[in-house]
């Protein structure tokens, strides 16, 4: 399975973000050729139609076959596209990518490794001015997943400085 998740739309057109994303999806799936491309996203505000079904239009105009393709409609988050395109899989243990924005792997695998899902992610590009933006967005997704962790590691650090400071 393909997952491409998704990233918004204007109005019922894919944007250039989502179309680089599918687009690296298409050509994964061309070298996969038993795999399904899951197209991962529901309607957000000020979108005419649910992303996975303008995603799963606009891989059928690429030349995509309806039947190598699935769509998920419900999700309005990453963790949601990665939970509800599972429940799309069949298998106890079904081969995974996960394509997504560069900058937004990191935290996609991980969102999936703390929902059981083995998969390996890819990037798609984006354009350079995007980059500083998200990357502080995914660093501040980033510490919400990992706080609990942080936040002992810190506890620690503190209780030692106390202890070599007596």
């Amino acid at each position: 399975y393909i997952v491409v998740l998704g990233a918004g739309l204007s109005g019922d057109k894919v944007t250039p973000l989502l179309s680089a994303r599918i687009d690296k999806g298409i050509a994964l799936l061309q070298k996969n050729p038993n795999a399904v491309l899951i197209l991962s996203g529901g309607q957000g505000p000020g979108e005419d139609l649910a992303e996975g079904e303008a995603m799963a239009a606009y891989a059928a105009a690429q030349g995509v076959a309806a039947e190598r393709m699935l769509i998920e409609d419900k999700s309005r988050s990453t963790e949601e596209n990665l939970r509800f395109s599972r429940a799309l899989m069949d298998g106890a243990r079904p081969n995974v990518i996960v394509v997504t924005t560069a900058y937004h792997v990191f935290r996609a695998l991980l969102l999936a490794r703390q929902q059981g899902i083995r998969c390996v992610g890819f990037g798609a590009k984006t354009k350079w001015y995007f980059t500083l933006n998200a990357l502080l967005r995914e660093f501040v997704g980033y510490l919400h997943l990992t706080w609990k962790k942080h936040a002992c590691a810190m506890a620690v650090i503190a209780g030692i400085s106390f202890l070599i400071g007596l």
